[in-house]
């Protein structure tokens, strides 16, 4: 059986959902998704996720689901399945964690 490593990604100060800005959105979830199967994608990939975050307009609540190898990218961390991370914006290279939340 293979496991499914998804993690959350909570991001402060949060956010409002731009409901008309499809584009913006489309970029996000696209640089969410696991390059595990094309890892030489993985530094434009992340790049592209720390842009599209980084301008999305401050507000309600955003979370975040990625998998592993997109977080590990991210933060130089190694999470548990179902671990969830509560990162320092704006978003660097390197992004700063501020809490790791374990899995239930």
């Amino acid at each position: 059986m293979t496991r499914l490593w998804l993690l959350a990604l909570v991001l402060l100060p949060l956010f409002s959902v731009a409901a008309d800005n499809a584009d913006a959105w489309q970029a996000l979830r696209e640089a969410l998704d696991s390059f595990f199967g094309k890892p030489e994608d993985g530094a434009e990939q992340t790049a592209e996720l720390i842009r599209s975050v980084n301008q999305l307009p401050a507000g309600a609540p955003l979370v975040l689901v990625s998998h592993q190898v997109n977080i590990t990218a991210l933060t130089g961390i190694f999470p548990a399945s179902g671990e969830g991370l509560i990162l320092a914006l704006p978003l660097r290279p390197r992004a700063e964690p501020l809490a790791r939340i374990p899995a239930p």
